[in-house]
């Protein structure tokens, strides 16, 4: 692509031009949010192979990871509030305040905050969230820190020594964090705070670092299993423990959703006709590679590995066998989506109705007596 000639254009004229890009380019983004908000709809994300959205924007349409989150995010805010829609065409309110005033964003305070956002700065959107929405400080840290060695061929850097201090802050847009959890839905879930996403970054060939919030309940732990560990770490260094308890606890959890053990034996077997034996679980988790099994009429399969389900792809109602052939894993998301399409989507409505019934039946019949 060739860059247009500007150079023969007035001071006037080319002011006029380039506001006539920026509105463009504003109705671009809006024309864009409505394609989104169409194809989640549509859930075309989930026939193409992709368990969200987000995913979708990444992997098809080649988005960065925080452009994705925008838009998604805005699409999302864009369904709920129809009239942002205008407000991003006409540039009164750029994608990334309106991210900020997400976590805030209600039938209530609506009106309000596109007042106050509109036209601002993030500068300033900022400072309005603080005083309208303030939260506890968060303490500054100070801790020494190695210096690394400098590489011999860095042009003219300097050759630093001894210890360096760091001053740890945490990151205030949560457009830039690493997403996480957070968009891997079907639909977009949006932070339920302004606070920081968790963040796992890597810091050089085989090492990560690792920012999270605990709990006091979630700390207590963690100091009881560094005691515990004193013996085998007896350092307490808290990587070397996270290692050793998180290899510990995938064994676990793995033998509980997939059945994988080292020393299988048969199966009980079980009355219940949706009970999937414990070998077949292992067959299938093998042949499917701990992913969902979901492949695209284009032949793009999904590459999920989070929420999986067993699935019968022939199902019982229908005459469907519980074995290897006729079992799969699934994503949550390409779960109901396989099932809305062979059972319609108003029979799997009244199927998860119902059982949302009975969860909340069996919720209040073991609430203990008050």
């Amino acid at each position: 692509m060739r860059l247009f000639s500007l150079s023969l254009l007035s001071d006037q004229e080319f002011d006029a031009s380039l506001a006539a890009a920026l509105k463009l380019e504003h109705k671009v983004v809006a024309f864009v949010l409505t394609h989104l908000v169409e194809a989640e709809s549509r859930k075309r994300f989930l026939s193409l192979g992709y368990p969200s959205l987000y995913e979708y924007c990444v992997h098809e349409l080649k988005m960065t990871e925080s452009v994705a989150y925008k838009r998604t995010a805005a699409a999302r805010a864009v369904r709920r509030f129809p009239d942002l829609l205008e407000a991003i065409s006409s540039g009164k309110v750029s994608l990334s305040a309106l991210v900020l005033i997400l976590p805030h964003l209600t039938e209530h305070t609506y009106s309000g905050l596109m007042s106050a956002v509109a036209g601002q700065p993030i500068a300033n959107v900022r400072l309005m969230l603080a005083h309208r929405f303030p939260r506890p400080d968060l303490p500054t840290l100070l801790r020494a820190l190695p210096t690394a060695p400098v590489p011999e061929e860095a042009p003219g850097a300097a050759r630093l020594q001894g210890i360096v201090t760091e001053l740890d802050t945490y990151p205030t847009d949560p457009s830039v964090a690493t997403i996480g959890t957070q968009l891997m839905g079907p639909l977009l879930t949006l932070p339920a705070s302004a606070e920081p996403i968790a963040r796992i970054t890597p810091r050089s060939p085989g090492r990560f670092a690792l920012q999270v919030m605990l709990s006091e309940a979630a700390h207590d732990d963690l100091k009881a299993l560094r005691e515990l560990l004193g013996h085998r770490v007896p350092t307490g260094e808290i990587s070397e423990v996270l290692e050793r308890v998180l290899g510990i606890a995938r064994r676990v959890i793995e033998k509980q959703k997939y059945a994988a053990t080292q020393a299988p034996r048969i199966s009980r077997g079980s009355d219940d006709a949706r009970y999937i034996p414990a070998e077949i679980k292992r067959q299938v988790c093998e042949r499917d590679g701990n992913r969902c099994a979901f492949v695209s009429a284009s032949g793009k399969r999904c590459e999920s590995r989070m929420r999986l389900e067993f699935d019968h792809r022939v199902p019982l109602a229908e005459g469907g066998e519980t074995c290897v052939e006729n079992v799969r894993l699934l994503c949550r998301a390409h779960n109901f989506y396989e099932a809305e399409r062979t059972m319609g989507e108003q029979r799997v409505k009244q199927a998860r109705d119902v059982a949302m019934q009975q969860r909340a039946r069996e919720r209040v019949r073991t609430q203990p007596p008050t």
